[in-house]
Order: structure tokens, then sequence, then C-alpha cells
């Protein structure tokens, strides 16, 4: 090779160098933590809404970790969250947010944007929607035979929805009975349901976000097991403000869409403080095959037909 032609190449080689320097130190490194498992519908479900905006953008790179049911699973997406070493940290879930949090208020992340949203339909752009679909959905599905029961945790956020929810119910012309089911025990002793659950229950029954955390057999066993002892007290639909409690055995959930929040997360990671206004989050319908099947008469289609298109339909 010529002379002339090394230094031509040695010039492409230089300028691509820089180019792959400039493009890394101009590029923003998004770290998101997903409450569920990878293979649940509603963490597909955020996923997709927030590749829909970071996926299409070069400079960015986002990963993602998932806190599923391990014990382990916290420390875990920390020390994925330290060699990442992101710009900004989106969080889905109070389970997320609880993991993360105080991890990251130290001095060495005071520069990462935290982006994290109520999962209880709290946020200020959300409630006026939170609440008519709940009172909706209430009105529908009542017995009309005495007080809705609504379970709730005792944690700040189980308490703030128990507080939107009896709006809800207000709304729909009905009464409450609220039964605290906080669950968390750091004796690992066996979980003992509060008296009001064993029966007879006369009205649906309503299930908060934070019903079964800090279980000592994990979220899951201890919902199924609240599920069946729901159905021995009561014939009546049996109603969740998470979708994908109704994989667990709850009949129907109704929740913020988890597609559109992982959108406005994003945007809020990659554009940082906003002044414009969000949308407000739609609602999302997650249903049992048997229930809808059982109520087909007295629920209305459109339940199913979202249920069915945002892959939120539990199989028997």
């Amino acid at each position: 090779m010529t002379h002339p032609g090394r230094l031509g190449w040695l010039s492409v080689f230089l300028l691509l160098a820089v180019a792959a320097v400039w493009v890394n130190a101009s590029s923003r490194r998004i770290f998101i933590l997903h409450e569920g498992r990878a293979e649940q519908p509603t963490s597909r479900a955020f996923f997709a809404g927030s590749e829909r905006v970071l996926g299409r953008l070069s400079h960015l790179k986002a990963r993602h970790q998932y806190l599923g049911a391990d014990a382990d699973a916290c420390r875990q997406a920390w020390t994925q969250l330290q060699a990442f070493q992101p710009d900004a940290v989106i969080v889905e879930g109070a389970q997320a947010q609880e993991c993360l949090s105080d991890r990251l208020r130290g001095p060495a992340y005071a520069q990462v944007r935290l982006v994290q949203a109520s999962a209880t339909g709290a946020a200020a752009h959300g409630r006026a929607a939170f609440i008519a679909s709940w009172a909706t959905l209430l009105g529908e599905l009542s017995s009309g035979q005495g007080p809705v029961m609504l379970l709730h945790g005792g944690d700040p956020a189980g308490l703030a929805e128990r507080d939107l929810l009896t709006l809800a119910v207000a709304q729909a012309g009905l009464d409450v009975q609220w039964v605290d089911v906080s669950t968390a025990s750091s004796a690992g002793r066996p979980l003992v349901w509060p008296e009001a659950l064993q029966g007879p229950i006369s009205n649906v029954v309503v299930l908060g976000q934070s019903v079964g955390w800090g279980a000592p057999q994990g979220t899951e066993q201890a919902l199924r097991a609240l599920v069946g002892v729901l159905r021995q007290a009561s014939p009546h639909p049996i109603l969740a403000t998470r979708l994908d409690r109704v994989f667990w055995g709850v009949d129907m959930a109704l929740d913020e869409s988890p597609e559109q929040r992982g959108e406005q997360m994003a945007l809020n990671a990659w554009r940082g403080d906003r002044t414009d206004p969000l949308p407000p989050l739609e609602m999302a319908v997650a249903l049992r095959a048997e229930f809808a099947e059982r109520r087909a008469s007295s629920l209305p289609s459109i339940y199913r037909a979202s249920a069915r298109l945002a892959g939120f339909w539990a199989p028997p």
C-alpha cells in the first residue's frame, strides 16, 4: 500500500475512533427495574411501552432487570445497576421502588435521575380516571346486598390506594368495609387472615396493590391462599388493582395500562423534568376466562375484548 493510502486508512480509523468516543460520551444509560418476572404479561407490556420510546433513539442504552420472586433478586439488581453506571433509573412498581430508592440516595448517585410513579393511581393526572373506572366497575358487579370489602395493606401506597378506592365506592353509591391485611412477618410465622374474611361476605371483594407483600411464603403463594379463603366465604367476584393477580386466582383486575406507563416513564428518563402535561393513563382490564364465561350475560363485552387484546386473559 502506498504512503498516501496508508495515511488515508489511518485517517479513517482515527475518525471512527473519535466518533465511537463521541457516541459513547453523548449516550445516556437508562436502567429499568421491573417489579415482576420477564414472562409476565404485565412486564412484557411495560417493556413494550418503554422500548417504543427508548428503542428508537440510538444514543440511549437501556438495560432491563426483573425482580421476579427470588429472595436475592434485589441484591442482584443492585449489582447489575452498579456495573451499568446509569444516568437514569426507572423503577416500575412499589417493590422496585423499595429495592432501589434508598440505595440511590447516596452521594455517589447524586447525579442519577430516579424516575418512579405511583402504582396506585394516585398521580394527579390519573386520579380522576382511576376513580371513575373503578366506580363504574363496582357499580356493574356489586350485588347491592352489603358493603364492598376493600382489603388493603398498611403501607403508605396501600393507604393512598385505599382512599382512592373509597372515593370510587362512594361515587358508585355503595358502602365500604376496610380490612387491613398487612402481611409483613419478620419472624416468618404462617399468616393468619383477619376474621372478617372467614365469611359470610355479601358483596364484591377488592384486593389492593400491596396485599400479600412481605408474606414469609412469598406474595404469590400468600395471594393464592387468600383467594382460596375468599372463595369459601363468598360467591361474589374477587377483584384486584393489579393486573397480574388474575393469573394467581383473582376473577378480574383493573389497573393503569402498563404499556402506557412504560412510555411515560421512559419519556421522563430521556427528557428529564417535563413542563408539558402528560396525558392521563388509560385503564387496562385483566380477566380470568372462567369468570368471563360465567358472567357472560352480565359483564359488558368491552371488558372481554380489552383483556384478550392486551394479553391479560388468564386461563382457568
